[in-house]
């Protein structure tokens, strides 16, 4: 069976994945050479991480994963993560996906130490900010 995204799909998750390279390389700056690097740099790490997501989505399509939630981890990972510091790091931002759409749909079957964690200790962090 082929899985197919729209390309609606796809520009929103590339959207988001701007908006992740944008604020982990885009510094203020009136250094004309500086503008042109940060938009270079911006440009590659937008499509680096827009393959990660769209591989990552294909992989976990079948476990209930879709370019909503894929766009919703992208948004956490940039709100959350995405700082100056952080850098261009690809294996860094793919790990984090991928940990991020395993939580949100696991790939095995979960025993009960693992619901310990989501149950218990998940829920109690989530419910605490909410």
């Amino acid at each position: 069976m082929e899985i197919h995204i729209t390309n609606d799909e796809q520009n929103k998750i590339r959207e988001q994945c701007f908006q992740l390279a944008s604020q982990v390389n885009w510094t203020k700056t009136t250094d004309i050479d500086n503008i042109g690097n940060q938009v270079g740099k911006i440009a590659k790490m937008t499509e680096e991480v827009f393959k990660c997501s769209i591989d990552c989505l294909l992989a976990n399509i079948s476990l209930g994963c879709d370019s909503e939630m894929m766009i919703r981890i992208v948004r956490y990972i940039t709100d959350v993560h995405a700082v100056p510091v952080s850098g261009c790091n690809i294996d860094w931002y793919r790990t984090t996906l991928w940990t991020l759409t395993e939580l949100a749909c696991p790939n095995y079957e979960i025993d009960d130490s693992d619901f310990e964690f989501i149950e218990i200790d998940l829920r109690k962090r989530i419910n605490k900010e909410i």
